[in-house]
């Protein structure tokens, strides 16, 4: 069964979905063909259906394609494909990732962002001592720490 196109996955975890279909709020009778429907699809173990909160609850060993099929395109990784979300760190490390790749690559491979942050920390660092500036390490400086200690965490 084709499902509305306003369908949105409320909540899943491993064997279990739950589907809210606003625009079948208060259709039982939809709510029940759909239970029947789905009823007979090998890997359901229950199906809860709640008119009311026009909401769907599946309790899977594994979840028929059929239904998946069914559900409206914004869902279609749902049917197999279970990619873990990214970690901050791994977003975090992607855009340095980039920005290095675009820095090589508008400097024609001569440039990479490790090498320019290595010279502007030099640079800042003369800058510093012809100031006479021979104290505690400046923001920058730990900056830098943190970004090789991010960098090289999961390396």
């Amino acid at each position: 069964m084709k499902l509305p196109a306003d369908t949105y996955i409320q909540h899943a975890t491993t064997g279990r979905l739950r589907l809210k279909i606003p625009s079948q709020k208060r259709n039982l009778s939809f709510f029940r063909k759909l239970q029947r429907e789905w009823e007979g699809y090998t890997g359901i173990d229950r199906i809860r259906i709640n008119p009311l909160s026009a909401s769907v609850v599946l309790h899977y060993q594994k979840l028929p394609r059929e239904i998946m099929a069914g559900m409206p395109s914004k869902y279609a990784f749902a049917a197999g494909d279970r990619r873990k979300k990214e970690t901050v760190f791994q977003q975090v490390q992607a855009l340095f990732h980039r920005a290095d790749r675009r820095l090589q690559h508008f400097t024609d491979g001569e440039l990479d962002l490790p090498t320019l942050t290595f010279m502007a920390l030099l640079l800042v660092g003369f800058y510093q001592i012809s100031k006479r500036n021979f104290t505690a390490p400046a923001w920058y400086t730990a900056f830098w720490y943190a970004l090789n200690i991010f960098l090289k965490a999961k390396e």
